[in-house]
């Protein structure tokens, strides 16, 4: 939801030959259906446990940008096919990337 500057910053050390979308007015998470989440899905039991995780691994949180109750997605996409999704249940759930994988044909898993 960031600006790109935002964006960029971000991937800089994480992934510097990534192609992200900078969504200020959160147009395309309006496209792909994904709203606020719940109080318990954004700060519930599950989603502060992975926050534990994380912070166990050394991945610290940095200051929020734009609507801290928005629920994340993850899309595989490809020319104008979508080819695999996930519907998080939580904020810190992890995606099964590996049927994303499947799912894209270029890969196994």
């Amino acid at each position: 939801m960031g600006d790109e500057s935002q964006g960029d910053a971000f991937f800089e050390s994480r992934w510097p030959d990534v192609a992200a979308i900078a969504d200020p007015g959160q147009e395309l998470y309006a496209a792909f259906g994904l709203g606020s989440g719940t109080m318990n899905q954004v700060i519930g039991p599950r989603a502060l446990l992975a926050a534990g995780r994380a912070l166990v691994k050394g991945h610290l949180m940095g200051k929020p940008v734009g609507d801290v109750k928005a629920m994340p997605g993850a899309f595989l996409i490809a020319g104008r096919d979508l080819l695999w999704s996930h519907d998080y249940l939580h904020s810190g759930e992890r995606p099964d990337w590996r049927a994303a994988i499947l799912a894209s044909g270029t890969g196994t898993a």
